[in-house]
């Protein structure tokens, strides 16, 4: 790997990037992640911010049902 090699870093968003990804409101996915089910989050303090690559693969999936 050369020094000029870029690392992909993950693509990380807010629960208002994940709510517009999927076209539904935002209150169904703070419940979501009120209860811990919300593929890809993690907090930073008390932000909320979601790996949208798991979010939107576990969406397509059936996993936010």
């Amino acid at each position: 790997m050369s020094e000029t090699q870029k690392i992909d870093s993950p693509k990380i968003g807010s629960i208002r990037d994940a709510a517009k990804a999927l076209g539904v409101p935002r209150s169904f996915l703070y419940e979501r992640s009120r209860h811990g089910s919300l593929p890809g989050m993690f907090k930073i303090g008390r932000l909320i911010r979601v790996d949208m690559d798991a979010f939107l693969n576990a969406a397509k999936a059936g996993g936010l049902k």
